[in-house]
């Protein structure tokens, strides 16, 4: 799966964080049966994951990377990220689904999933201080934030990151920070793009 790799840069250049998202790994058989019960219901298209990438919060949020395929003659292979979210009480429930060409935009709206990027707020201002308050050595600058209700509110912050020394080349990342209903922000992942 070379070329998914190469198309959404997200490989090697994720730094984990504690309560941050695991790397992409095979499926056992407990991802494939959440999977799908969450899908069973969704017709038209086949989806089959190959990769899961899990990240612990008030349940489990789960990204499966998979091929998707339309069921009508000449449908072509697509990639896509499905994101499904695992309550540790009650049903698996599907957050979004996402083509990979656009993975950092909204493909599909679901209730639910992440809003579009939109310029930075003052309360997101806030919580972006919050949660990058300690860290030393990076000057991360955001631009754009995604949200997503949860139990409190996910973020996902374009941000330009600079190593905080003479003739270093900014970067860009999306940023994810938690920031519970009561409690400081946190940072989950850090992903260079």
């Amino acid at each position: 799966m070379e070329n998914f790799k190469e198309k959404t840069g997200l490989v090697s250049e994720k730094t984990i964080f504690v309560g941050g998202w695991s790397p992409y790994e095979p499926l056992t058989s407990e991802d494939k049966e959440i999977f799908n019960e969450v899908m069973k219901n969704y017709v038209g298209v086949d989806y089959e994951p190959f990769e899961v990438s899990k990240q612990i919060v008030n349940g489990t949020n789960y990204r499966f990377r998979c091929k998707a395929k339309g069921v009508y003659p000449g449908a072509t292979e697509e990639l896509c990220i499905v994101e499904i979210y695992k309550p540790i009480e009650g049903e698996p429930k599907l957050v979004s689904i996402k083509n990979v060409d656009s993975y950092s935009e909204q493909n599909r709206q679901i209730p639910g999933g992440w809003s579009p990027y939109e310029p930075l707020t003052a309360e997101s201002k806030f919580v972006f201080a919050e949660a990058t308050e300690r860290i030393e050595g990076v000057v991360y600058t955001p631009f754009k934030v995604a949200t997503q209700v949860v139990q409190g509110m996910n973020y996902r912050f374009r941000a330009e990151a600079q190593v905080v020394y003479p003739g270093a080349v900014p970067y860009l990342v999306i940023m994810q920070v938690y920031k519970p209903l009561n409690g400081k922000a946190v940072i989950t992942s850090i992903e260079k793009i």
